[in-house]
């Protein structure tokens, strides 16, 4: 184990003492594991890296040296931590790249061995991920995330921007529920003609597990639902069905049958996977931007800049600022 494990040497530190000075992001891991569940889980390499804090040695990791399109997500949670185009060859031996998806990453000040670092971990499950340095494309965000092949998982690009962006929006509506109490999840919102957050949630939710529960038969029908009261009335049974959804994603494209029933005999339509996927993002939108007017209500909480506007529209914004 000692020799796969190597105090960065002096003279790489040297090659990396300029570092991005940032104060410690404190926020509370969404996944929680003792560390028995841990040992049980990861590779002893593993566990070494990402609960220990260990490096890998330079120029021995699987992807240094690796450039195909996709993203890298953490080893231990599969949360998306690196879009693939942001990564860029630094010489240095580790995977670096000059940027990480927003809010996948937190960062602690490390004083080890004598130096001052900034150590960068995932925000889901605070698995140590490296370091990052302002030593990084000065065309880009001038940063570099020095970061442990052994830490990460790479995920070929499939359409990989839509799934991140459907992952996005759930993990949104994730948040969202974990400020609401059942109560003000149920409350009925005179200016949605009565409605509630829940019922929102619900036929959102619902609506998408039509798709991945028949991923495997085929045929899509979202007229079949279950039209569970419990998902809009028990704020932590929502969350449970929201992150099973995240976790099931990630599936090949594939034709489907979608089944059509607009004031006639039922039809099936042509579609694919991908198709429903943007379809559902769509329509989570929407109910997103609803939900926002109920928000009103709660000035407590507190939602994501993003919360009910399209990427589109998002990308539109941006441009409208340069």
């Amino acid at each position: 184990m000692k020799n796969l494990f190597l105090v960065l040497l002096v003279i790489t530190v040297q090659s990396c003492q300029s570092q991005k000075k940032e104060d410690v992001k404190t926020m509370k891991a969404t996944i929680e594991k003792t560390d028995a569940e841990w040992k049980a889980q990861l590779s002893e390499v593993e566990y070494e890296v990402l609960r220990n804090k260990g490096t890998e040695r330079a120029f021995t990791g699987e992807y240094w040296n690796h450039f195909e399109k996709g993203k890298y997500v953490c080893a231990a949670c599969e949360n998306d931590l690196f879009l693939s185009q942001t990564k860029f060859e630094s010489d240095c031996g580790w995977p670096s790249f000059d940027k990480a998806i927003e809010g996948s990453v937190i960062y602690k000040k490390d004083t080890s061995f004598g130096m001052t670092r900034t150590e960068v971990m995932c925000a889901k499950c605070n698995g140590h991920l490296g370091h990052v340095f302002d030593d990084g494309p000065r065309e880009t965000t001038g940063q570099r995330f020095c970061t442990n092949s052994v830490s990460v998982k790479f995920i070929p690009r499939q359409n990989n921007m839509l799934i991140h962006f459907v992952k996005s929006n759930l993990e949104e509506n994730i948040q969202l529920l974990r400020q609401l109490t059942n109560e003000e999840l149920t409350t009925e919102n005179m200016k949605l003609s009565g409605a509630t957050i829940g019922e929102h949630i619900r036929h959102s939710i619902e609506l998408l597990d039509c798709l991945l529960v028949n991923y495997e038969t085929g045929i899509i029908n979202y007229d079949i639902r279950q039209r569970e009261v419990k998902i809009q009335t028990d704020v932590n049974y929502a969350i449970s069905i929201l992150e099973n959804q995240v976790k099931s994603l990630e599936k090949p494209n594939k034709k489907l049958s979608l089944v059509h029933n607009c004031y006639s005999e039922s039809e099936l339509l042509p579609t694919n996977y991908f198709r429903e996927l943007l379809y559902n993002l769509e329509h989570s939108i929407h109910h997103q931007a609803l939900i926002k007017v109920a928000l009103f209500s709660f000035p407590h909480i507190i939602i994501s800049d993003t919360f009910g506007i399209a990427p589109s529209t998002i990308a539109y914004r941006k441009e409208c600022v340069q």
